[in-house]
């Protein structure tokens, strides 16, 4: 059988599109009337209210003091300290908020804008990262200089807007600001103001998208960021999915993190214990060729899971329509915490088990068993196949 797979899949995308990391950017649409949109203005509490913080993150408040505001009577005061225990610090701007729906609809922003002032004696380091149901625009890293302010000024590619099912764009929920941990514990002082977005009535054109040989999703091609996507069941346990870069094995190497929540009852013991998990996106599958590869080769994939409330089991799914596996694991796979594991099947096992075909994949599903206690953790990387 054939074992070369070509090094670029083009797909024009039809239903479905997408978007990359936005980034820095003083350029505006060159046709076209921007229509400026505050999202936050920070001047009362129904704008802070507006607004979530977690991690650890510190301390954020409204202020009054004229040399820490750029537009109106007050800015929001971040006291930054964080823990390294919890992750990343951050702070989250809803987006979604009742009456308002032109904040989420990114089929007509083009550009959002932040003003920052750092307070800190020394330079400090913001990253900024757009927030869908599934997937996000990637994070965006930003230096803060010492004692300044400095603009955020960031472009959102349209063409790889993502989108459900039916083909509509997906609303943007929010957006997260990461902080750095102050090192010595004591907390470090950054000040908001003046969050805007700006609209255009202007359309655009929509993406295409490819893989490399062999690959079925590495998180390293911009439109993967959206293409995030859990099962469509156990909907009350289903996990939060970012693109991330924590325990990243090279530079500019992305990774999925899943955030699955615990559940009332544990797959050890309990008889109605379900299996929630995450699929591979109908879309990437599509661009698939699964019947280049014979018995010999491999389907891969990385995980890590930390000691820390890590997952600690997993199982494959393959199917070839609803309901119809062509291939299940039987027993539990199980991880190893605190280093990335490859988990690999071979197509001889996939085609073996219920006499059905691996080139007629359709669903690819990776699922954990239901648990109690505190919420869990693990990062995806590199699904691939691998010759033998």
């Amino acid at each position: 059988m054939k074992k070369t797979v070509g090094i670029l899949l083009a797909f024009a995308v039809a239903a479905s599109v997408f978007f990359g990391c936005s980034k820095p950017d003083d350029k505006t649409e060159s046709a076209g009337t921007l229509t400026k949109i505050t999202v936050n203005a920070f001047e009362n509490s129904s704008d802070t209210g507006t607004v979530i913080i977690g991690n650890k993150l510190g301390k954020v408040a409204l202020q009054s003091d004229a040399n820490f505001v750029k537009e109106g009577k007050k800015s929001a005061e971040i006291s930054v300290v964080g823990n390294g225990e919890y992750g990343i610090p951050y702070m989250y701007q809803k987006l979604d908020l009742a009456g308002r729906e032109e904040l989420s609809d990114f089929s007509k922003n083009v550009k959002s804008t932040l003003w920052v002032y750092n307070a800190d004696e020394k330079d400090r380091v913001l990253q900024a990262e757009y927030a869908f149901d599934e997937g996000t625009l990637g994070r965006t890293q930003t230096v803060l200089k010492s004692e300044e302010w400095t603009m955020l000024n960031y472009a959102i590619d349209r063409q790889y807007l993502p989108t459900d099912e039916s083909g509509a764009f997906r609303p943007c929920r929010g957006i997260y600001f990461y902080f750095e941990i102050s090192e010595s514990g004591e907390p470090y002082k950054l000040y908001f103001d003046d969050l805007a977005l700006y609209r255009t009535e202007k359309g655009f054109n929509r993406s295409t998208m490819y893989l490399d040989e062999h690959e079925i999703c590495s998180f390293d091609h911009l439109y993967q960021h959206s293409l995030l996507s859990n099962t469509e069941d156990y909907l009350d346990l289903t996990a939060s999915l970012s693109i991330s870069q924590d325990y990243a094995r090279s530079a500019g190497d992305f990774n999925m993190k899943v955030d699955a929540p615990a559940g009332t009852g544990d797959w050890q013991i309990s008889g109605n214990c379900a299996w929630p998990g995450i699929q591979i996106n109908k879309a990437i599958l599509e661009l698939f060729d699964f019947a280049q590869y014979d018995e010999s080769d491999s389907f891969c994939f990385d995980v890590y899971s930390p000691s820390k409330n890590g997952l600690t089991n997993l199982w494959i799914t393959f199917q070839q329509g609803a309901y119809l596996d062509i291939y299940k694991d039987i027993a539990t796979r199980t991880l190893i915490h605190d280093k990335w594991q490859t988990i690999s099947v071979s197509v001889g096992e996939i085609n073996a088990q219920n006499g059905l075909n691996f080139a007629d994949t359709v669903f690819i599903a990776v699922r954990w068993g239901e648990f109690t206690g505190a919420d869990r953790v693990a990062y995806f990387d590199n699904f691939r196949m691998e010759l033998g």
